[in-house]
């Protein structure tokens, strides 16, 4: 796989779009306009670098990573309120890829199922009650809290004082899990032209750059249609980004496992139940708690898979060829279920869906969260996942995912799963069926049944706490708002 290297400005596109930092805190702040003239100056002062204060990391390369990072976004309302002109918030509500933007993340909640206890109504913070969104990233407490501290005194003019009422803190936990026992953070989309594409990547094709930096398109890419806000300083090279507070029952999911385990033990021919509960996870996932994918490892009776390279977690395909170029067999669900959460979010070669996966593809910035957090433990308080789901289309790619694969059969040929079955919407008491979850028997593996599938009713263990919607500009697009009157 090759990637083709471009003439982007590196230096002037916010550095998370194109780079994860890989920081163990993140800490976002909802602000809400005070002052006009003086927000202004602040974001002036942060899309301008110097060493008199803090200023937003950029995708240029680095050889020692910073102690901190930061970046900021925009509500559609925080636009209005820093005073964009109205030609330029034309520029936004003319396209109707801009339209999840402009009406903010509660106006497509019931479509992408935010429903039951992740209705609007139970949201911490959304997109109508702030305007700009900064993020934080730091690699100890210490630089968190001296980072905060500096931001706080610089943006209090034009901003307020510091509410901790909307300030919202992540913690990454060891080797990048997330609480419900998953090695995460390992598929993310290999951008054309990117400098910090990972290879190998299943033989998948390249990202378009159009799907996460605005006036990047190419021919053929899928985003070709994408307009890009006017002026060019403000919309070329920007994104946008579902931001969510996903809250997780960590025991409630614990609990489901460990009652379904043992029929789904005997139904694979496993007798550990530790190795029950573990391939059980990874036929609800897609990969094995240690991130190998069930397409490398399959379910094997009684054994477990080995730990992987890191380059190699995302090396395969649901469609692959063998030894020689010849394509083999594909996986219609025999191997990794066609429900499966990582083939859900991204279906990859899979059959059905192979024409328009690179199309849907997002870039995913969120870690773990605990609340209060406790430092000496990890599994207390309220648990979840927090950041940052981003692309250039809310409409095409996360809401997409979310409407159409995550909580809905569609697309996915002949599956009986409703929904996700790990971040999808599975509700007991809803009119239509609980979800499902087909776990088909692997026919190659050495022992088991080999005339059933085993299925299992699901509840929902994920709850939305909060959701926005948000265009995080270039750092020249962030000047350029910095530099509006008041």
């Amino acid at each position: 796989m090759s990637v083709v290297q471009t003439d982007w400005p590196l230096d002037r596109i916010q550095g998370f779009i194109l780079r994860g930092y890989r920081q163990t805190f993140v800490r976002y702040f909802a602000l809400t306009v005070k002052d006009r003239a003086k927000a202004c100056r602040f974001l002036a002062d942060l899309a301008r670098p110097g060493p008199d204060g803090p200023a937003i990391t950029s995708a240029a390369p680095w050889t020692v990573k910073p102690a901190t990072c930061l970046n900021v976004g925009f509500t559609w309302r925080g636009l209005n309120a820093l005073g964009v002109p109205k030609q330029s918030l034309m520029s936004f509500q003319r396209d109707l890829n801009c339209a999840p933007f402009v009406h903010g993340a509660a106006a497509s909640a019931a479509r992408i199922g935010d429903v039951g206890q992740s209705d609007p109504s139970h949201w911490r913070i959304d997109d109508q009650h702030f305007d700009v969104m900064l993020v934080l990233y730091a690699l100890t407490e210490q630089a968190l809290t001296s980072a905060t501290a500096d931001l706080a005194a610089r943006f209090a003019a034009g901003f307020g004082k510091l509410d901790m009422s909307r300030v919202f803190d992540s913690q990454e936990l060891e080797n990048g899990k997330v609480y419900f026992g998953y090695q995460d953070g390992i598929a993310q989309p290999t951008i054309a032209g990117s400098p910090f594409a990972r290879e190998p990547d299943g033989g998948q094709r390249q990202a378009d750059p159009g799907g996460f930096l605005l006036g990047t398109a190419r021919p053929g890419g899928g985003f070709e249609s994408l307009s890009v806000p006017s002026p060019p300083a403000l919309g070329q090279y920007g994104t946008y980004a579902a931001f969510r507070i996903l809250k997780q029952d960590v025991d409630g999911f614990e609990r489901q496992i460990e009652a379904l385990a043992p029929d789904f033990g005997a139904a694979f021919g496993i007798t550990r139940p530790e190795i029950q509960k573990a391939s059980l996870k990874a036929k609800l996932l897609g990969r094995w708690p240690n991130g190998t994918p069930l397409a490398v490892f399959p379910v094997q009776g009684d054994k477990l898979p080995p730990d992987l390279p890191p380059q190699r977690l995302n090396d395969f395909s649901y469609d692959p060829f063998g030894p020689g170029g010849q394509r083999t067999a594909p996986d219609r669900g025999e191997v990794c279920p066609m429900g499966a959460h990582t083939r859900r979010g991204n279906p990859r070669s899979s059959p059905h869906v192979s024409g328009f996966a690179h199309m849907h593809r997002i870039l995913r910035r969120a870690i773990a969260y605990q609340l209060p957090y406790n430092a000496e433990n990890r599994n207390t308080g309220e648990r979840g996942l927090m950041g940052l789901f981003v692309g250039a289309s809310l409409r095409q790619q996360f809401e997409f995912l979310m409407a159409n694969w995550l909580n809905s059969p569609s697309g996915f040929g002949p599956t009986f799963d409703l929904a996700d079955p790990i971040m999808g919407t599975n509700i007991p008491d809803d009119p239509v069926p609980p979800g499902q979850h087909t776990a088909p028997y692997d026919h190659s593996a050495p022992t088991g049944p080999k005339d059933r599938d085993t299925r299992f009713t699901l509840s929902s263990f994920v709850q939305t706490k909060g959701s926005a919607y948000l265009f995080f500009p270039s750092i020249d697009g962030v000047a350029w708002i910095g530099a509006l009157k008041g």
